[in-house]
């Protein structure tokens, strides 16, 4: 098959390489789509420890189950699936608890098991979801991720019916979270972001006020909007400067959920948080319910991802995928390969 395979003394190459071999349990899927996540690219530059090195990147994908293993009772051949990238050991207190992305042994597909750049992915069972007939192998793709993951981070939240919600970083991610705050009852939604073409589609998806983050003192003006701030912001970039005006931009009482991915310590203004009673929460990944619950809403029409797929590429067109993306562009939000 071909695949697009990255180790640091060569970066990313397209070759051909064994299909994988599946064993008890596990399928083989016949990749139709799959998103480029920033984590991804974070994970080649280094900004992530290294687990598997050779290994096929990619962590959202969808397509067809070509093969099952002995064993597979809920899926068979010609399925249409989701690939859920996290893997655990399913016997833990946290994976019985229904908390896998937590679990100790978790190994996650892109990182640390060879992923979804390829034309073939193999996963265990539980690892695969059905696609809703009515929804699209592109659009299952980035559900794997890019809409699951803000979905989790405000169950983390809590979000409350009436409360007021900012989100900063519009970019693959966050841009879904926007929709989901609103699913969650937010009477108010504050997108935040540098990139005028993001703060487009965020009003497009419903943000009641978009701020340009380069532009604006954020703080001054989302206080002068609500009253003394909002409930819950969540951060979306994960960086310090970001962070700091999340905290800075939460009424008293109120949370700060942290979703952008960092790999260094950070100063935090703890007397803001404690003096404040700021509660300041973390998000990390999805569990397997959450993806069905993401699916389930997509299908049904309550989330709308019209504008989430910006760009659509091939296997062999792959890099210059990724530098368009690092390149940040103005109108850049998710890139998807199609086979």
């Amino acid at each position: 098959m071909k695949a697009a395979v990255f180790h640091p003394s060569t970066g990313l190459t397209i070759r051909r390489v064994k299909v994988p071999r599946i064993g008890k349990k596990e399928v083989l899927v016949k990749l139709k789509a799959a998103g480029i996540c920033a984590s991804d690219i974070h994970y080649m530059e280094g900004f992530l420890m290294y687990s598997k090195i050779p290994i096929i990147p990619g962590h959202e994908g969808s397509g067809v189950i070509e093969e099952v293993g002995e064993g597979v009772t809920n899926v068979g051949p010609g399925d249409r699936v989701v690939v859920h990238y996290v893997t655990a050991c399913g016997e833990c207190m946290y994976c019985l608890a229904g908390k896998e992305n937590l679990c100790k042994s978790a190994r996650l597909v892109g990182f640390d098991l060879n992923g979804t750049y390829a034309e073939y992915v193999a996963v265990p069972e539980y690892n695969v979801i059905k696609l809703p007939d009515n929804m699209s192998y592109e659009y299952g793709a980035i559900s794997g991720c890019a809409v699951v993951t803000p979905y989790h981070a405000a169950k983390i939240g809590g979000i409350s019916k009436g409360e007021t919600v900012g989100i900063i970083g519009l970019g693959g991610v966050g841009i879904n979270a926007i929709q989901i705050a609103k699913k969650f009852g937010a009477a108010k939604i504050i997108g935040v972001d540098i990139s005028h073409f993001k703060l487009w589609v965020a009003k497009e998806y419903g943000a009641d006020q978009v701020i340009n983050f380069a532009e604006a003192n954020i703080t001054e003006l989302i206080r002068s909007i609500t009253e003394d701030g909002v409930d819950i912001m969540f951060d979306f970039v994960g960086k310090e400067e970001t962070i700091a005006k999340a905290i800075e931009t939460v009424k008293r009482g109120g949370r700060v959920v942290l979703v952008g991915l960092i790999n260094k310590p950070i100063l935090l203004p703890v007397p803001e948080l404690l003096y404040h009673e700021k509660q300041l929460l973390s998000s990390i990944d999805h569990t397997r319910k959450d993806l069905v619950e993401v699916l389930d809403m997509i299908s049904k029409g309550e989330i709308d991802l019209s504008h989430s797929i910006t760009h659509f590429t091939s296997l062999e067109n792959l890099k210059d995928a990724i530098n368009m993306f690092k390149a940040r562009k103005e109108d850049v939000i998710r890139i998807v390969i199609k086979f």
